[in-house]
């Protein structure tokens, strides 16, 4: 950052008092990205009257001033975000995110063709899209990248002196679901560990139930309960079930449940469900009721590693290289396979005997104590 100094000078600060002290740094036009920049607080006192023979003896950078203490203070040096529609992932990092690790992805993407956002939350504190005009419209970033990739670093950093915090702590399920069904791509990688609350409210948003009460218990067939539940925009539903003569309540519910999700199962394979037997409302002739909730599509990807992210060479690792690039959509993967290949045959005939190889190598080198545990749901 320079060696740039600033001196504010206080006449008097009573014991037990606090003073806020502000001071503008500039960043030098050559700092890199996501560096680190020092800085050092000093704390320094006057001389005891005006007899200099009761000055300190020790040298002193502010004579006739002596320094008491001193604290260093690293900081790290973000680019501002600017959203480029071009842009073919987002990127979200935090403060304690190695920039070794912005670099091999930034790299990556680079060599690909494609572009590439970069999100602080160390710096905004939250997801509001600063460059949205319209309050209403500004609440989340993540709505700028609808049917993109976004790749958020999941290491536990310091939350503005509140403690340590994850993304996992900032970031909404209910937004990352409804992006999820539009068709975005997820990674989370550097995850410290799973989260099976937070990754339970992605795979099954909250949304009401759709009653049936009108409806008597035996009337719904597999027919009509495949028709309602794959309908236009469906919601979460339930429906009664009929008792049993020679079954406890809870027996016949949970073999009624049983058997639709088996049948939904059957006849919507790429779509979740969750399945689950209530009590409430049984009666003589109704068991209970059977709760169906709609969750994402098994079409959907979002992955979360949990593990430390190589650095050890300046691309990423073979594992990390393939997450980066499963992450894009299909047809996203598809073009880059076409184009890599088209490339890598254009510059065979080109070398003419020479030695073949690929234009752009894709795959790095793959760390011996590299570990990395995979959740894809």
């Amino acid at each position: 950052m320079g060696d740039g100094r600033g001196l504010d000078i206080l006449d008097t600060l009573d014991p037990g008092t606090a003073v806020a002290i502000r001071q503008t740094f500039k960043v030098s036009d050559q700092a890199e990205p996501y560096s680190t920049g020092s800085m050092t607080l000093v704390l320094v006192l006057s001389e005891p009257g005006n007899n200099e023979g009761r000055y300190s003896p020790l040298q002193s950078a502010h004579y006739p001033m002596r320094s008491v203490m001193h604290y260093p203070l690293d900081m790290q040096i973000s680019a501002k975000y600017t959203y480029n529609p071009a842009a073919d992932y987002l990127l979200v990092v935090n403060a304690d995110t190695k920039r070794e690790v912005i670099h091999q992805i930034c790299g990556l993407v680079a060599d690909l063709g494609l572009q590439l956002d970069i999100w602080n939350m160390s710096v905004y504190g939250n997801f509001r899209d600063p460059n949205c005009t319209i309050p209403a419209n500004a609440d989340h970033v993540f709505y700028n990248y609808m049917g993109k990739s976004i790749i958020v670093l999941a290491n536990p950093f310091e939350y503005f002196q509140r403690g340590m915090r994850t993304a996992f702590d900032l970031l909404d399920p209910q937004v990352v679901s409804y992006l999820a069904t539009g068709g975005t791509q997820f990674l989370f990688p550097e995850a410290a560990a799973s989260n099976p609350t937070w990754i339970n409210s992605v795979l099954f948003p909250t949304r009401p139930f759709d009653g049936t009460p009108d409806q008597r218990p035996g009337e719904t067939t597999k027919k009509a309960v495949v028709a309602k539940v794959n309908g236009e925009a469906p919601e979460n539903m339930w429906m009664p079930s009929k008792g049993k003569l020679f079954k406890k309540p809870q027996s016949a519910l949970n073999s009624d449940a049983k058997g639709v999700a088996q049948l939904l199962n059957k006849n919507l394979p790429m779509r979740r469900f969750a399945v689950s037997p209530s009590l409430e409302g049984s009666t003589k002739n109704v068991a209970g009721k059977i709760f169906i909730r709609h969750g994402l599509s098994l079409s959907t990807r979002i992955v979360t590693a949990i593990g430390r992210w190589g650095i050890e060479d300046a691309r990423p690792s073979e594992l990390n290289t393939y997450l980066l690039i499963a992450a894009l959509p299909f047809k996203k993967r598809a073009r880059l396979f076409w184009n890599y290949v088209g490339g890598t045959l254009a510059a065979e005939v080109e070398l003419q005997g020479g030695e073949k190889g690929p234009v752009v190598n894709v795959a790095g080198g793959m760390s011996s104590n590299a570990r990395v545990n995979l959740i894809i749901f």
